[in-house]
């Protein structure tokens, strides 16, 4: 390897180095330009590159006795394809002066080439490159052609001893070295801008995502309130009305009675039933203004959750309930120690209204059996009350819990058809959840979650009793 060789190697090493190191730190510095205007943008990217070209004039390539080329065409060029007009101007106005201080027989010569290069690129952003992403290896090969055809044609303005002499030399390096660093050097820069504006649409679409999700949040928030009112307007409502109508239903209840007791031998037959029929139906409107009431109670209840123990609490009830029919034959069975944290009070009426209904709708029964346990299913603790009274049919479960369904008449089982709608209510405002099964003539089970609750000691000793062995 010659001298020559090895001295142009190095110089294009280090030309080469420099270049590529500027335009990566050139390329790395444009996201800081985001949070201006177009125009501040190009002016500043235009500063950079007029900078940056300056630096690597410093070390040019060197081709032969005195004769060195350097990436100022290139650099120029690629200020004007990156950002248009503006940029090309600015780094013009950097560049030129500056050659023109170093002197010299090629001093035209030099700044044309670099005056002409940043026209040739701002033409290529405006026609062929307008956006960063549009940028391909063939454009910026051309580019790099056009801009050594631009800097042979401007040999031509040397001393017309040596121009012909300089045109020649430098075609071919030229024709060569302009293409490659112009791919070189533009997809390092465009690679780098690309992937910041990829970063930045991610960024945008990410703050579009959070605002959205902030907007829906108080739509639902609104929405929420908007149904709150409406919930809280209703169960005013539903209790104005039922506190309105209790007197005059207990009245009318009252005076039927009393017509009843001291005039019924002055009636004949067909207006004491009308006149026993008018107190029923009233004794019935009373109790389904009690339970419209009740459930608006619920409605307003804020819970304050406490150690609950509903074995005391169904204990009461029972034994309550048994006292009121003395003539039957129930047999009730209670889980001790079942203890949830709940609203002692709200738990009370649920309890009273499943334990009324297992009571009442095993009344047909010679021996009625009642029980209240707990057991595993899936996983979570379940509290049930199952009765063997007149059951139902699974195909119309849903209905249970829903305001005035009933799935037996009020002749065989007197009610108002609110008591399980109360009860799913409170379930539902502790969090949990509640079900039936069921079976025509065979009895059903009523089964309620709430969150917290713990098995307790006999229903886990039972529930290991029943456990297969392995």
């Amino acid at each position: 390897m010659t001298v020559e060789t090895k001295r142009f190697l190095v110089s294009l090493w280090e030309s080469t180095s420099t270049c590529l190191a500027l335009v990566l730190l050139l390329a790395l510095a444009q996201p800081y330009f985001s949070k201006f205007s177009s125009r501040t943008k190009s002016v500043l990217t235009g500063l950079l590159f007029g900078f940056v070209t300056l630096v690597s004039m410093q070390t040019p390539l060197r081709i032969g006795d005195g004769i060195v080329i350097d990436a100022r065409v290139v650099l120029v060029g690629l200020s004007g394809l990156a950002a248009g007009w503006e940029s090309a101007l600015v780094a013009v106005c950097i560049c030129v002066p500056y050659r023109m201080f170093l002197g010299g027989t090629g001093t035209l010569a030099g700044s044309g080439a670099i005056i002409f290069a940043g026209a040739i690129g701002a033409l290529f952003q405006r026609h062929l490159c307008p956006k960063p992403g549009s940028v391909r290896i063939r454009d910026l090969v051309l580019f790099g052609l056009v801009l050594g055809l631009n800097g042979i044609v401007w040999t031509f303005f040397l001393p017309s001893d040596i121009a012909l002499k300089m045109a020649l030399k430098l075609a071919v390096p030229v024709t060569v070295m302009y293409p490659i660093s112009s791919a070189l050097l533009g997809s390092l820069f465009f690679l780098v801008i690309q992937r910041q504006v990829a970063l930045d649409d991610l960024n945008e679409a990410r703050i579009g995502l959070l605002e959205m999700n902030q907007s829906l949040e108080r739509t639902v928030e609104k929405r929420t309130s908007e149904l709150r009112e409406l919930n809280a307007g209703l169960s005013n409502f539903t209790a104005a009305v039922a506190h309105d109508l209790n007197a005059p239903i207990r009245r009318i209840n009252s005076f039927g009675k009393i017509v009843l007791q001291e005039s019924k031998a002055m009636l004949d037959e067909d207006s004491a039933q009308m006149l026993e029929r008018i107190v029923e139906t009233s004794k019935q409107m009373g109790v389904l203004v009690d339970d419209l009431l009740s459930l608006s109670k619920t409605d307003s209840v804020v819970i304050e959750a406490t150690d609950v123990n509903l074995s005391a609490i169904s204990s009461s009830i029972t034994e309550r309930l048994k006292q009121a029919e003395p003539a039957r034959d129930i047999q009730v069975t209670i889980k001790p120690d079942m203890y949830v944290q709940a609203s002692a009070g709200l738990m009370q009426v649920v309890l009273e209204n499943m334990l009324r209904n297992a009571f009442k709708f095993s009344s047909h029964r010679e021996t009625a059996s009642i029980e209240f346990g707990q057991s595993l299913i899936d996983g979570k603790v379940a509290f049930f009350i199952k009765d063997n009274g007149a059951g139902f049919d699974m195909a119309y479960a849903d209905m249970l819990f829903k305001p005035f369904e009933r799935l037996h008449s009020a002749s065989e089982f007197p009610g108002s058809g609110i008591g399980l709608t109360t009860v799913s209510r409170i379930i539902s405002k502790h969090g949990g959840d509640i079900w039936a099964e069921g079976q025509v003539g065979e009895g059903a089970t009523f089964y309620f979650t709430l969150p917290g609750a713990v098995i307790s000691p006999a229903a886990k000793q039972e529930s290991a009793a029943s456990a297969p062995y392995n």
